[in-house]
């Protein structure tokens, strides 16, 4: 009997997608490690380890040009706590109602991750004015 599109519809399963995330579920592990009290946050971790990727390339590219190696790592400094800095202080600004209505909540800022584009722009214009100062 020949095959008809009909008996190999019935026959045939089509392979399942697969399940999708329900809304709040998380994709990574929020918590890389934990000890006790103590953790280390997995978003914090990539982020260091990104830093200081960009500061070896940053310094292998610079030793190869013939800048001075101290001003390279003054420079990666500079930039780390500008962008910490200015990600808090955007937070601030973006978030002051809630801020100068209860400023207790201000001691939050110290552990929250601010905002990206403080950072960014805060980050940028210290570079800038550390490379015409150098």
């Amino acid at each position: 009997m020949p095959f008809s599109s009909s008996t190999c519809s019935a026959t045939r399963k089509s392979p399942s997608p697969a399940p999708r995330p329900r809304r709040g579920d998380s994709l990574i592990f929020p918590r890389l490690v934990q000890i006790g009290q103590f953790y280390l946050p997995t978003y914090g971790v990539v982020l260091a380890i990104a830093y200081l990727t960009g500061i070896w390339l940053l310094r292998r590219k610079a030793l190869a040009d013939g800048l001075p190696d101290q001003k390279i790592l003054d420079l990666a400094l500079y930039m780390l706590a500008s962008a910490i800095l200015g990600a808090k202080l955007l937070l601030v600004l973006v978030e002051w109602k809630r801020y100068a209505a209860n400023p207790k909540d201000l001691i939050e800022v110290v552990r929250s991750g601010g905002v990206f584009y403080g950072g960014l722009i805060c980050t940028t214009v210290v570079s800038i004015w550390y490379m015409r100062k150098n």
